[in-house]
């Protein structure tokens, strides 16, 4: 194979069952210009065992990590590709052509698809395609919410240029990485295809609401934005709330 467009990344633990199906949507894929590098945080229930049977996996490792991003750094240093996507063991992608279709858009430093989520039974609440757009995304926008990760395709040599993810988080460290590379001119894209499911099961919903979630949102806003931005929006936002106005 010549050089790889795009490197599929998923970590995983104790996830055989996950990595399963995983696994069947990127077999069931029309497009072959792709690697899949798993990094297994030692597992115990027959997930290694699976990956290395598994002849769709280009590269893996399995050993204890340091949490998250500390196994989604390593797999940056695994992959080859041109672009990057983390699937992690659960997530799967949206349909046949789904890599196919987002490939041909692959230009700017990051590419944003649609991502359908799968909601916990708790919510009552139907799957719903989560749709983001050029219109919404505004230095607003990432001050407050994160891109979703697990349909936004990086381009591997962003890492290279602004550093790896901030394994000191334990949540919000692709939200700082984000704010990172946009606030220091990385380019953005837009593609109106849905990519890749998820359910929001995850540590990321789970620490929702804990003091933990709000320290590390507090953390990445410091760390990303000058003291005079926070200040205008811990000002601006209320008024903008009670208005409905779109600020930047």
């Amino acid at each position: 194979m010549g050089k790889i467009k795009i490197s599929i990344i998923t970590v995983c633990l104790n996830a055989k069952k996950e990595i399963e199906r995983t696994a069947k949507s990127i077999k069931d894929q029309d497009f072959i210009d792709y690697e899949w590098v798993v990094i297994d945080g030692n597992s115990h229930d027959g997930t290694v065992e699976y990956i290395e049977s598994n002849p769709l996996v280009s590269t893996y490792i399995s050993e204890p990590d340091k949490g998250i991003y500390d196994a989604m750094n390593k797999g940056i240093k695994l992959s080859k590709g041109e672009y990057c996507l983390f699937l992690n063991a659960g997530d799967f992608l949206y349909s046949y052509d789904a890599l196919s279709i987002c490939s041909r858009y692959l230009h700017l430093d990051i590419v944003v698809c649609w991502l359908k989520v799968i909601f916990p039974e708790i919510w009552k609440r139907e799957p719903a395609i989560k749709r983001i757009d050029l219109h919404d995304v505004r230095k607003k926008f990432i001050y407050h919410r994160p891109l979703p990760h697990q349909s936004t395709f990086i381009k591997r040599n962003l890492f290279e240029q602004f550093g790896l993810y901030d394994p000191s988080y334990r949540i919000c460290g692709d939200r700082d990485f984000f704010c990172r590379v946009l606030n220091n001119g990385a380019t953005l894209d837009f593609v109106k295809q849905c990519v890749s499911v998820f359910s929001m099961d995850g540590i990321s919903f789970t620490m929702h609401g804990t003091q933990l979630y709000f320290d590390e949102i507090e953390k990445v806003r410091n760390t990303n934005f000058s003291r005079l931005y926070r200040i205008k929006r811990s000002i601006v936002d209320p008024i903008e709330k009670i208005l409905n106005i779109k600020g930047i």
